[in-house]
This record gives structure tokens, C-alpha cells and sequence, in this order.
């Protein structure tokens, strides 16, 4: 497989709630908290990553 280097940059426009939530994300990053991405698949493919209910 070869791989080139992505040569643009794109802006996205996020609302306020997905802004504070991309932050809210980045903090538990650097606190070490979050799951980790096996956890992350396994809900992926459960079709429950991101219910709000659990």
C-alpha cells in the first residue's frame, strides 16, 4: 500500500454544543480518563457508542 501525505487543510464549523463537547473530550484525554479504543469498536459495533442513556 503506498501512502501520500495529505496536502489541504479543511476548516470545519462546529455549534457551540459540539465545540464544548470536542473540548469536554479533550480534557478527559489528558486526564487519562475515556475508554479506549478497543472499548470504543466494541460499542461501534454494538451500535451503543454514544447513547446517552447508558
Amino acid at each position: 500500500m503506498t501512502q501520500h501525505p495529505v496536502g489541504t487543510e479543511e476548516g470545519v464549523e462546529l455549534s457551540q454544543d459540539e465545540l464544548a463537547e470536542v473540548n469536554a473530550g479533550i480534557e478527559e484525554a489528558e486526564r487519562g480518563e475515556g475508554m479506549d479504543g478497543f472499548e470504543f469498536l466494541k460499542q461501534l459495533r454494538e451500535g451503543t457508542w454514544r447513547d446517552r442513556s447508558s
